[in-house]
């Protein structure tokens, strides 16, 4: 059963020791703090912009450049964050595919090599080819070569092989090289998406056709890099209506096992058929509310999904627990036609 914490020195030998204990654990984990504030403002926008975007049905390529929209941003954080690091590489595609490397400690390396998320792009057919290679081998998008394609496709190849290896061998070296390549990859699709499809010898009419193939696939994946580099965003509800606690519909989360903490968020409180419902809106000033963190949540979310209902939506927003001490949770905000 949850229970709430009363005193500041509660508050903060919860969550600041979860983020202490992973980010000991991990290279490099993202905080969040004043510095990068507004660079993890805008990825979290972009980041609930494209969970609108699946909801609405519009595009997955439109989706899939939204979340590399937020991951970039992430990336922005994550630079200016990393004071420790005596060499900051300047290469984009280096900063990104770091910024997936070192997301990760050692165990939740090995679990992340189990997800579906990551199996489906690497087992995905036809590989993906690099854009950027293809134009600089000036194709012909009714006849790419095989040699072309090979060659176009390699980095995505190379991926396969190596998880294969790592079925057959899981050493710590192919969890590295499997991570590395992966973030690689993800590279190439944003790139490819930032392509157009006009070439010197017409236009390359499957380029959609591969791009919503692959954004089909990235897609989950994204979302699940996404909440694993802000941290344990799961596992985390703000609460501000009537499921906190001791309101009246707190009983949906009165079994789950789990802390509440006090918390501030900026944005607007409304009535709506008599229930409150919340606005985001960074300007505003910031408002009392509660922080439940549990482990448990992920596996419950669907339920309280449905008990919120569709005049709700469920969304990351950051939440301030201490001074200059911020955590991003899943809110549930109003809905808006």
């Amino acid at each position: 059963m949850g229970f709430s914490l009363k005193n500041s020195a509660d508050k903060l030998s919860i969550l600041r020791y979860q983020y202490m204990a992973r980010r000991k654990n991990s290279r490099h984990m993202l905080s969040i703090n004043r510095k990068n504030y507004f660079h993890i403002i805008d990825a979290v926008n972009h980041f609930n912009n494209a969970l609108d975007d699946l909801e609405n049905d519009m595009s997955v390529i439109a989706c899939c450049e939204s979340l590399f929209k937020a991951l970039n941003k992430l990336q922005t954080a994550s630079i200016n964050d990393n004071t420790n690091s005596s060499s900051k590489p300047h290469n984009e595609s280096k900063n990104f595919i770091r910024l997936i490397e070192n997301s990760f400690s050692d165990e939740e390396k090995i679990d992340f090599l189990t997800k579906t998320e990551l199996i489906n792009l690497i087992e995905l057919s036809p590989p993906i080819m690099n854009h950027r290679i293809l134009k600089d081998a000036n194709y012909d998008p009714m006849n790419i070569n095989l040699d072309l394609e090979r060659e176009a496709s390699a980095i995505h190849r190379e991926l396969k092989d190596s998880y294969m290896k790592y079925c057959l061998d899981k050493k710590p070296k192919y969890q590295n090289d499997i991570i590395k390549k992966s973030g690689n990859l993800l590279y190439i699709i944003r790139s490819n998406i930032a392509h157009g499809e006009k070439t010197p010898k017409g236009p390359d009419i499957r380029k959609i056709e591969r791009d919503t193939a692959v954004s089909k696939v990235a897609i989950p994946l994204l979302i699940y890099l996404f909440k694993s580099i802000v941290g344990g965003s799961d596992q985390n509800l703000i609460a501000y209506g009537t499921i906190a606690p001791g309101n009246i519909n707190h009983q949906i989360l009165s079994d789950i096992n789990g802390k509440w903490i006090k918390c501030k968020i900026n944005g607007k409180l409304q009535d709506m058929d008599g229930l409150p419902v919340f606005y985001w809106i960074l300007g505003e000033k910031a408002i009392e509310a509660d922080l439940f963190h549990s482990n448990d949540l992920p596996k419950n979310w669907s339920n309280i999904d449905k008990f919120e209902g569709s005049m709700y939506k469920r969304r990351l927003i950051p939440a301030e627990i201490d001074d200059n001490t911020f955590i991003i949770g899943n809110i549930y905000l109003a809905r808006t036609p």
